[in-house]
């Protein structure tokens, strides 16, 4: 469908506002509203009487700020308005050398973007609440574990330093919250899987994932989050690039002949996970691990092979969801 747009709305979204920044032609007007129902009720309203035309003639864009962007995206979805969420950086390299740093300034930014890119920018499509669910889901379990840990090591780190008498009873209450914390993380988890089976496309496709070697319950989960159901990402290498694993050439003219390198722009969370999926690929996948010792003996850098494996277990994700079969284990039948 073609995208024709006269008016381009950049909003730099906070916690508590949303400064905002209405271009049409060559035109600039400028407000901040209430980061509320309220607040978005009135900046339509101000809007309208500002650009003069149809809701399918305004581009709203902004980048993402986690929850806080919720409420708007919410409101423009409902409303049937159209909308980009663009990355920080993107914008910020649009934006040249600057001086100084405002939020109405970066709003006029985010609108330049939104104009200059109109005929490529990509449009946000609001994920089904299950999948919304299930991000917030996974971040609480995130939250939950980094606390765990952070009790853990207060009750581990001070052993052979302090006096046993002195760290008795703190550690027991430490105890009883990482014993809580468990319960907690394995309330979430139940809820995740719950929530998971209830959906018919969520199921199938974390099912399908489940089949692929090395990819666990969680990472599955995440998988579905990032990708929005593998929508989001048309093919793994995009999906590599996202992750931060795609290797890129490092060259210039005839004095820099660097190795290939990846891009230290990433998702690293999913990075995070898709090394621990390499990682178990290698323990419970004698295809995996016997690539692992062959590129060993070649003497090259353990990482490199790791990160190799890290876009073949990739490669086999997406190729299993096109597919919609699951995993099939080609080295039995192998001459």
């Amino acid at each position: 469908m073609e995208k024709l747009f006269s008016a381009f709305v950049g909003v730099d979204v906070s916690k508590h506002t949303l400064d905002v920044c209405l271009l049409k032609e060559q035109q600039s007007n400028s407000d901040v509203f209430e980061n509320n129902k309220e607040g978005i009720t009135k900046l339509i309203s101000w809007l309208t009487a500002k650009s003069g035309v149809s809701a399918e003639a305004i581009l709203f864009c902004f980048e993402y700020t986690g929850i806080y962007t919720m409420p708007l995206c919410c409101y423009l979805s409902e409303h049937h308005y159209q909308f980009a969420i663009v990355p920080a950086l993107e914008v910020i390299q649009s934006m040249g050398v600057k001086r100084g740093k405002s939020d109405k300034t970066d709003a006029k930014a985010i609108a330049r973007y939104a104009q200059t890119r109109s005929d490529d920018i990509t449009l946000y499509t609001l994920p089904q609440k299950a999948l919304v669910k299930l991000k917030f889901l996974l971040s609480h379990r995130n939250r939950l574990v980094k606390t765990r840990k952070a009790f853990y090591v207060a009750m581990t780190e001070p052993a052979g330093f302090l006096d046993k008498e002195i760290t008795r009873e703190i550690n027991r209450h430490n105890k009883q919250l990482i014993d809580s914390l468990d319960r907690k993380i394995k309330q979430t988890e139940k809820q995740i899987k719950e929530l998971i089976t209830s959906d018919e496309e969520m199921k199938k496709i974390y099912e399908l994932l489940l089949s692929v070697p090395g990819v666990g319950n969680h990472i599955a989960a995440h998988l579905i989050v990032h990708t929005n159901c593998f929508t989001t990402f048309k093919s793994s290498r995009k999906f590599a690039c996202y992750a931060g694993i795609a290797p890129f050439e490092h060259s210039s003219g005839i004095s820099i002949r660097g190795k290939n390198r990846v891009s230290h722009l990433a998702n690293k969370r999913t990075k995070a996970l898709l090394n621990m999926a390499a990682l178990a690929a290698r323990k419970n996948d004698e295809q995996i691990n016997q690539y692992y010792e062959r590129k060993l003996k070649e003497g090259k850098n353990p990482m490199l092979i790791l990160n190799n494996i890290r876009n073949k277990l990739v490669a086999r994700i997406f190729a299993t969801v096109k597919r919609q079969t699951p995993y099939v284990h080609t080295m039995p039948f192998a001459a």
